[in-house]
Protein backbone atom coordinates (compact mmCIF):
# COMPACT_ATOMS: atom_id res chain seq x y z
CA UNK A 1 0.00 0.00 0.00
CA UNK A 2 1.24 3.72 -0.60
CA UNK A 3 1.71 5.91 2.66
CA UNK A 4 -0.99 7.88 3.51
CA UNK A 5 -0.68 11.50 2.23
CA UNK A 6 -2.47 12.78 4.95
CA UNK A 7 0.44 11.64 7.59
CA UNK A 8 3.24 13.56 5.54
CA UNK A 9 5.53 10.77 6.25
CA UNK A 10 8.03 8.62 3.75
CA UNK A 11 8.50 5.31 3.91
CA UNK A 12 12.28 4.62 6.22
CA UNK A 13 15.17 4.12 3.18
CA UNK A 14 17.77 2.40 4.07
CA UNK A 15 20.93 4.67 6.03
CA UNK A 16 18.16 7.48 6.69
CA UNK A 17 16.98 6.05 10.09
CA UNK A 18 19.06 7.35 12.93
CA UNK A 19 18.68 7.50 16.91
CA UNK A 20 19.03 11.10 17.38
CA UNK A 21 16.37 12.95 19.33
CA UNK A 22 12.97 14.19 17.35
CA UNK A 23 13.65 17.49 15.29
CA UNK A 24 17.93 17.39 15.50
CA UNK A 25 19.81 17.31 12.87
CA UNK A 26 21.53 13.87 12.73
CA UNK A 27 24.66 15.03 11.07
CA UNK A 28 25.50 17.18 13.96
CA UNK A 29 26.06 13.95 15.76
CA UNK A 30 28.66 12.39 13.50
CA UNK A 31 32.29 12.62 15.02
CA UNK A 32 34.65 14.89 12.86
CA UNK A 33 36.72 13.65 9.97
CA UNK A 34 40.37 12.53 11.10
CA UNK A 35 42.55 12.27 8.17
CA UNK A 36 45.68 10.40 7.46
CA UNK A 37 48.66 11.09 6.04
CA UNK A 38 51.12 9.19 4.86
CA UNK A 39 53.73 8.24 1.57
CA UNK A 40 52.78 4.64 1.97
CA UNK A 41 50.16 2.80 3.75
CA UNK A 42 50.08 -0.81 4.52
CA UNK A 43 46.70 -2.77 5.89
CA UNK A 44 46.30 -5.84 7.00
CA UNK A 45 42.80 -6.47 7.27
CA UNK A 46 43.24 -9.66 8.96
CA UNK A 47 45.01 -8.29 11.81
CA UNK A 48 43.30 -4.76 11.65
CA UNK A 49 46.64 -2.91 11.64
CA UNK A 50 47.15 -0.27 9.56
CA UNK A 51 50.92 1.21 8.89
CA UNK A 52 51.30 4.76 7.39
CA UNK A 53 55.31 5.60 6.51
CA UNK A 54 57.05 8.69 5.28
CA UNK A 55 55.68 12.14 6.35
CA UNK A 56 52.93 10.18 7.83
CA UNK A 57 50.42 12.36 10.10
CA UNK A 58 46.85 12.88 11.38
CA UNK A 59 44.81 15.72 10.72
CA UNK A 60 41.99 16.16 13.42
CA UNK A 61 39.92 19.52 14.46
CA UNK A 62 41.84 18.78 17.57
CA UNK A 63 45.28 17.57 17.16
CA UNK A 64 47.84 17.26 14.36
CA UNK A 65 50.01 15.12 14.50
CA UNK A 66 53.77 14.64 12.46
CA UNK A 67 55.58 11.84 12.25
CA UNK A 68 58.01 9.27 10.29
CA UNK A 69 56.05 6.55 11.04
CA UNK A 70 52.28 5.96 12.16
CA UNK A 71 50.98 2.37 13.14
CA UNK A 72 46.72 1.73 14.25
CA UNK A 73 45.93 -1.18 16.09
CA UNK A 74 41.99 -1.71 15.28
CA UNK A 75 39.67 -3.37 17.30
CA UNK A 76 37.36 -5.63 15.89
CA UNK A 77 33.33 -5.65 17.44
CA UNK A 78 33.79 -3.21 19.47
CA UNK A 79 32.41 0.74 19.87
CA UNK A 80 36.05 1.78 20.05
CA UNK A 81 38.01 3.49 16.63
CA UNK A 82 41.08 2.51 17.87
CA UNK A 83 42.97 0.02 20.70
CA UNK A 84 46.26 1.87 20.30
CA UNK A 85 47.91 4.32 18.19
CA UNK A 86 52.02 4.63 17.47
CA UNK A 87 54.10 7.59 16.33
CA UNK A 88 58.02 6.92 15.62
CA UNK A 89 60.29 9.18 14.38
CA UNK A 90 60.86 12.84 15.15
CA UNK A 91 57.41 13.13 16.81
CA UNK A 92 55.10 16.42 16.79
CA UNK A 93 51.72 16.97 18.35
CA UNK A 94 49.63 19.95 18.37
CA UNK A 95 46.69 19.96 20.26
CA UNK A 96 43.68 21.83 21.94
CA UNK A 97 45.47 24.82 19.64
CA UNK A 98 48.03 25.89 22.94
CA UNK A 99 49.64 22.83 23.73
CA UNK A 100 52.71 21.28 21.88
CA UNK A 101 54.37 18.29 22.36
CA UNK A 102 57.29 16.78 20.61
CA UNK A 103 59.14 13.05 20.70
CA UNK A 104 60.91 10.49 19.15
CA UNK A 105 58.02 8.19 19.73
CA UNK A 106 54.19 8.51 21.38
CA UNK A 107 51.90 5.94 22.42
CA UNK A 108 48.15 6.22 22.67
CA UNK A 109 46.29 3.25 24.11
CA UNK A 110 42.68 3.24 24.47
CA UNK A 111 40.97 0.46 26.62
CA UNK A 112 36.99 0.19 26.84
CA UNK A 113 35.97 -0.48 30.41
CA UNK A 114 32.26 -0.46 31.73
CA UNK A 115 31.72 1.18 28.43
CA UNK A 116 33.76 4.23 29.38
CA UNK A 117 37.10 4.96 27.25
CA UNK A 118 40.10 4.64 29.36
CA UNK A 119 43.10 6.04 27.67
CA UNK A 120 46.97 6.52 28.39
CA UNK A 121 49.38 8.82 26.69
CA UNK A 122 52.87 7.69 27.15
CA UNK A 123 55.85 10.03 25.08
CA UNK A 124 58.97 8.44 24.88
CA UNK A 125 62.76 9.57 24.46
CA UNK A 126 63.44 13.50 24.48
CA UNK A 127 59.71 13.78 25.57
CA UNK A 128 58.48 17.93 25.65
CA UNK A 129 55.41 19.62 26.39
CA UNK A 130 54.74 22.77 26.23
CA UNK A 131 51.51 25.20 27.08
CA UNK A 132 50.73 29.37 28.42
CA UNK A 133 50.88 27.71 31.53
CA UNK A 134 54.63 25.93 31.18
CA UNK A 135 56.52 23.45 29.95
CA UNK A 136 58.32 19.95 30.68
CA UNK A 137 61.35 19.57 28.39
CA UNK A 138 63.96 16.88 27.78
CA UNK A 139 62.24 14.06 29.88
CA UNK A 140 62.99 10.50 29.18
CA UNK A 141 59.82 9.75 29.13
CA UNK A 142 56.27 11.11 30.18
CA UNK A 143 52.68 9.07 31.00
CA UNK A 144 49.30 10.77 31.23
CA UNK A 145 46.76 9.44 32.83
CA UNK A 146 43.64 11.79 31.65
CA UNK A 147 41.07 9.72 33.58
CA UNK A 148 43.00 9.31 36.48
CA UNK A 149 44.48 13.06 36.07
CA UNK A 150 47.73 12.02 36.86
CA UNK A 151 51.33 12.92 35.11
CA UNK A 152 54.38 10.98 35.54
CA UNK A 153 57.99 11.59 34.40
CA UNK A 154 61.75 10.44 34.31
CA UNK A 155 64.20 13.47 33.92
CA UNK A 156 63.51 16.66 32.25
CA UNK A 157 63.02 20.29 33.65
CA UNK A 158 59.61 21.06 34.50
CA UNK A 159 58.33 25.12 34.45
CA UNK A 160 55.02 26.10 36.00
CA UNK A 161 52.95 29.50 36.07
CA UNK A 162 51.83 28.94 39.66
CA UNK A 163 48.83 31.10 40.59
CA UNK A 164 47.78 32.43 37.41
CA UNK A 165 45.30 29.22 35.67
CA UNK A 166 43.27 26.56 37.43
CA UNK A 167 44.12 23.74 35.09
CA UNK A 168 43.48 19.71 34.85
CA UNK A 169 46.54 18.77 33.75
CA UNK A 170 49.84 19.92 33.01
CA UNK A 171 49.18 18.67 29.36
CA UNK A 172 47.00 21.84 28.71
CA UNK A 173 43.82 19.99 29.02
CA UNK A 174 40.60 22.76 29.43
CA UNK A 175 41.36 25.10 32.05
CA UNK A 176 39.64 27.98 33.37
CA UNK A 177 42.04 31.39 34.03
CA UNK A 178 41.08 33.33 37.20
CA UNK A 179 38.34 36.64 36.70
CA UNK A 180 41.20 38.41 38.25
CA UNK A 181 44.08 37.44 36.39
CA UNK A 182 46.49 39.13 33.88
CA UNK A 183 46.48 37.47 30.25
CA UNK A 184 49.24 34.86 30.12
CA UNK A 185 51.79 35.26 27.95
CA UNK A 186 53.59 31.69 26.79
CA UNK A 187 56.26 30.62 28.74
CA UNK A 188 60.23 30.83 26.52
CA UNK A 189 60.70 27.56 25.64
CA UNK A 190 64.19 26.64 26.51
CA UNK A 191 65.34 24.40 23.61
Amino acid sequence: NPPDSTTNTAPATAGSATNAPEGTNSTAALPPTIVILGDKSWVNIKSNIAVYIGHAGIDHPDMQVRCGLLQFEVPRLTASNYNRVTAESNVVIDYWKTNHATADKAVVTKTLSNGLANILVELIGNACVTNPVGYLTNAHWIKWDPINDTVESEGGKTAVRLGEPDITSPFGGPFQTRTNAPALKPPVHPL
